[in-house]
């Protein structure tokens, strides 16, 4: 990895814990994003660092703008520890915030509803069908 892939690590130890807080606290622009891309690197295989550096992110960020990518983090975290219902959560405030901001945009509208039918969670299945008719035009390449 060069050195100007520090928020990309893709294992977690205290050395390199000890590696990113050095540079993200020299950071004077982007900290929020290289919290969040580091939170996506990990979230598979560490996913309780992820959720720490999520809740960092929610704590300190300047605006609004990678919440998104934070909160996909936070699911995919979830999934990664095997807690679903948070997972399914954490689906919703992504589906949520990309209603209000539209230009950004996950296949999160995807990745829920499979995960709901692959799993049998037959509680959700209305909520599905209405997060894909609300998608309709992305499924169907039709706006």
């Amino acid at each position: 990895m060069s050195s100007d892939d520090w928020y990309r690590n893709k294992d977690w130890n205290e050395s390199i814990e000890e590696h990113f807080y050095s540079k993200l606290k020299r950071a004077r622009t982007q900290r929020d994003q290289y919290l969040v891309i580091q939170a996506l690197t990990l979230a598979d295989k560490h996913p309780k660092v992820t959720l720490r550096l999520v809740n960092e992110y929610f704590e300190s960020r300047k605006d609004q703008f990678d919440d998104v990518r934070a909160l996909l983090a936070k699911a995919n975290a979830y999934f990664a520890l095997s807690d679903l219902e948070r997972c399914i959560a954490a689906f919703k405030e992504v589906l949520g915030r990309e209603r209000e901001f539209s230009k950004h945009q996950t296949g999160v509208y995807l990745d829920y509803p499979y995960l709901v039918a692959t799993r049998k969670m037959e509680h959700e299945y209305v909520n599905v069908i209405d997060v894909l008719d609300a998608h309709i035009g992305r499924l169907t390449g039709v706006s």
